[in-house]
């Protein structure tokens, strides 16, 4: 079972609080109100991560908040485990139309990983990126 970050998600919850502040500063109402939808779309972001859970079952990835499972990633579906572009400790497990993102913010999210290839380790199909196999970060 893996939980997010609590250091992310206060940080998240920060800079919603302070878009609030600034638009509140900058005194138009029209400021005020484009940035104080944006800080509550962080606000239920943040309250969405604080009950998201992770959990890593003999056939699957699941991803649920509370009783609510939101996503679902079936070993046999996969396609291929890659980093991103971007940021680079991101890795992209999934296939063409169901991708799940295991990043920095998920507590342990290298044991996570681990798992993943475990459970994937039998299963040819799948494109694994040279430098996952080798677990260099």
């Amino acid at each position: 079972m893996y939980k997010y970050r609590k250091r992310d998600i206060y940080l998240q919850a920060f800079v919603g609080v302070m878009f609030i502040f600034f638009g509140g500063l900058l005194g138009n109402w029209v400021y005020l109100s484009i940035l104080g939808l944006i800080a509550v779309l962080l606000f239920k972001d943040c309250l969405k991560q604080l009950k998201t859970v992770i959990e890593v079952k003999g056939d699957r990835i699941e991803q649920r908040a509370g009783d609510k499972v939101f996503q679902v990633v079936y070993f046999k579906d996969l396609q291929f485990i890659t980093r991103t572009k971007r940021h680079k400790k991101w890795i992209v497990v999934g296939h063409d139309r169901n991708l799940f993102y295991i990043r920095p913010s998920i507590i342990n999210w290298e044991q996570l990983l681990t798992e993943v290839l475990k459970y994937n380790k039998s299963n040819k199909k799948v494109f694994i990126h040279e430098t996952i196999e080798s677990m260099k970060f």
